[in-house]
Formats: C-alpha cells, sequence, structure tokens
C-alpha cells in the first residue's frame, strides 16, 4: 500500500469512507483496495454505513447480525490491519 506501515488508524479510515471527495487519492486507492480483501458482507456494511446508511440499513443489506457498533469497530481494526500489512 502507499501509506508507510501502520499509518493508517481505524479512525483516518473511517473518514477515508465517509469523505471519499476531500481525501487523498492514494488513501482512498489504499482502502478500496483493503476493501477487497473483506468477506463481502463485512465489506457490503462498512461502505453502507460509510454512505450514510443507518447501521440497521446497513446491517438488513450485509446480511449481517449483532450489535452495530461492535460490527462496525471490528470490521475498521481489521480493515486497518489489511491495510497496514498485516494481513
Amino acid at each position: 500500500m502507499t501509506k508507510d506501515l501502520d499509518s493508517y488508524t481505524p479512525g483516518r479510515i473511517w473518514e477515508i469512507l465517509q469523505d471519499g471527495e476531500d481525501i487523498d487519492e492514494d488513501e482512498f486507492l489504499d482502502v478500496q483496495v483493503g476493501l477487497t480483501h473483506l468477506p463481502p458482507n463485512e465489506a457490503t456494511f462498512i461502505i453502507r454505513l460509510g454512505q450514510g446508511y443507518t447501521g440497521e440499513q446497513a446491517m438488513s443489506e450485509s446480511g449481517l447480525k449483532g450489535n452495530q457498533t461492535r460490527l462496525k469497530q471490528g470490521i475498521l481494526m481489521k480493515l486497518t490491519e489489511i491495510i497496514n500489512g498485516g494481513e
């Protein structure tokens, strides 16, 4: 990926997912590539949340069940690890 190892944080990734227009193109591409390494249902969930869907809507589209906040945090942590070269 473009950034130095461990340079992404879950918070920065969340900003990138929400603000696709006002971010560095390389960061956007890193996140997009990272998303391809997630299971499809997790990628769908986090993408939909970033697009402004409610947690309930995102869970319905992705087929995931559970606590929305924990799912979001867990997926962002996993995505951060993937982008930073951990997987």
